[in-house]
């Protein structure tokens, strides 16, 4: 993994970075999180995709987001307070 959420979302939080594995890092910004969304990601939502690989429908993310899946498999959660 990469040391800071920039280093695949970009700095404004775009993503579109591809990843090894397949995945793509996911855009972040708030339009992509919360207006494109049938229901809205919050922070609490936010921190649970991340940490668990759940979803803001409360499904498990899509197979290519192998990121994630990697992070949330890792003993220490990653955290959005580091971000």
């Amino acid at each position: 993994m990469f040391p800071t959420c920039a280093a695949c979302h970009n700095a404004d939080g775009s993503g579109g970075k591809h990843l090894p594995g397949g995945a793509v890092s996911a855009d972040l910004r708030h339009a992509a999180l919360v207006t494109a969304q049938k229901t809205p990601y919050t922070l609490p939502l936010l921190e649970r995709a991340i940490s668990t690989g759940v979803d803001n429908q409360g499904q498990a993310l899509k197979p290519g987001d192998a990121a994630l899946e990697d992070v949330a498999s890792r003993p220490a959660r990653h955290s959005l307070r580091t971000c």
